[in-house]
């Protein structure tokens, strides 16, 4: 079995199941600590603000951030997220850890 990504509908599920009551922690609890995850959580956190999920996608990155800090990426869209939140006050500081 394969499964298609470039199907929206899976996509859109996906958003929907982690932007659900208790889906983004039943997410966390597999892969949070994880260290290998931190690319798995970046793409969900990708997929998932394309759905309007810019809370969930901020979470996701910074999960991914913590685990994999050296990647400018992770941090980068991290950061951008909280532009989007206007959680912009959090900088200047350790919004990573």
């Amino acid at each position: 079995m394969r499964l298609r990504t470039d199907h929206e509908g899976v996509r859109e599920q996906l958003a929907d199941l982690i932007k659900s009551p208790g889906g983004l922690d039943m997410l966390q609890d597999e892969l949070k600590q994880v260290p290998s995850s931190a690319p798995a959580l970046a793409f969900l956190a990708t997929i998932v603000k394309d759905y309007g999920a810019v809370d969930e996608s901020a979470q996701l990155y910074k999960d991914a951030s913590k685990l994999k800090p050296e990647n400018t990426s992770y941090v980068l869209n991290l950061v951008h997220g909280y532009e989007l939140l206007n959680k912009a006050s959090l900088f200047p500081g350790n919004f990573v850890g």
